[in-house]
């Protein structure tokens, strides 16, 4: 994908020489023209970097989009 905007812990991983693949990121797709080779991407969010159970948890929920919001008790407004 090409990514048309840079998360702020992308560069400081990159500044302290982290491969880009040892932290989650969520990605928004922009477009994905019929002549382009790779989609345009939006990075929206940082998980946390592999290897955190937080950011491992998280990771598998969102694959596979499972709602992990808690519920709001009821009767309140």
């Amino acid at each position: 994908m090409a990514i048309t905007s840079i998360p702020e812990e992308f560069v400081k991983d990159i500044e302290e020489k982290k491969k880009p693949s040892q932290r989650y990121y969520i990605a928004k797709f922009e477009c994905w023209k019929a002549n382009s080779m790779r989609p345009l991407c939006t990075i929206t969010q940082s998980i946390g970097e592999a290897g955190n159970l937080e950011a491992e948890s998280l990771r598998i929920l969102k694959t596979f989009d499972i709602w992990s919001d808690e519920y709001e008790a009821e009767g309140s407004a």
